[in-house]
């Protein structure tokens, strides 16, 4: 299927798709460079952000217990200080969770179930959500945005990355690519102001037969007014402790 250069009903705005071309291949090539090049440019951006709030909206299709497909929706809250402090929020239909690291140790807080669980992790945000999704499977929202463009070998192993056109998302323009894998299809609208950050990211997975994808669409505040203590989880009454289990046991 050809992807269309209008998205959204805006017409191909004045960042035509010869811009994104490289002058010693083709236009039609499947791995345009200059588009991979943006993405570790988006990924090497995010990971130098002294401080940020990223709020997010997220469509997620999950299985339900019968079998279905279906849409689940939530709401997720980033707050980066440095590369020692994060607080993570998520709100949706299927998980109520919020995560607390402070460059020591890492909380996941359920506040429907008033269960937390804590442990001890690496000192810098990178390696802490590495550690947490290796040894106890844990994939923390978000996470993904600090993954982007740094994986050389990931990066080899595309199958496709395209200039697609320019999308208008929450009031801004942003820059529509695409970018496949063996397994998965990565759509990511970048924006054009600078530092450019992802707008939105749509992924679908297409191992699957039913390519289920996840939509996370993105709205940044750079300027943050932080306090530590939101960084370190305080149980209130009622809160039990409950161990973390590595993905092993």
């Amino acid at each position: 299927m050809q992807l269309k250069t209008c998205w959204l009903g805006l017409a191909l705005l004045p960042l035509s798709v010869s811009l994104w071309a490289s002058d010693s291949q083709p236009l039609e090539v499947a791995v345009n460079p200059l588009v991979v090049a943006k993405a570790v440019e988006i990924g090497k951006n995010l990971r130098s952000l002294p401080k940020a709030e990223v709020k997010a909206v997220i469509t997620q299709d999950i299985l339900s217990p019968s079998g279905q497909m279906i849409q689940a929706m939530g709401k997720s809250t980033m707050i980066i200080d440095g590369h020692n402090k994060l607080y993570v929020k998520i709100n949706s239909d299927n998980l109520n969770r919020e995560y607390f690291y402070n460059g020591q140790q890492l909380t996941q807080y359920s506040p429907t179930l008033h269960y937390y669980t804590t442990v001890d992790v690496a000192s810098n945000t990178s390696d802490m959500l590495n550690q947490v999704k290796n040894v106890y499977a844990l994939n923390i929202p978000l996470k993904s945005l600090f993954d982007i463009g740094k994986d050389q070998a990931a990066l080899d192993k595309l199958t496709l990355a395209e200039y697609v056109g320019v999308s208008k998302i929450n009031g801004q323009l942003c820059d529509h690519l695409v970018f496949a894998q063996a397994e998965s299809v990565w759509q990511l609208w970048t924006s054009r102001s600078k530092p450019s950050l992802p707008c939105k990211v749509l992924i679908t997975d297409s191992s699957q037969p039913n390519r289920p994808t996840l939509s996370e669409t993105y709205t940044w505040n750079l300027q943050p007014k932080l306090n530590n203590s939101e960084f370190t989880f305080k149980a209130k009454s009622g809160d039990m402790a409950i161990p973390f289990k590595k993905s092993a046991e």
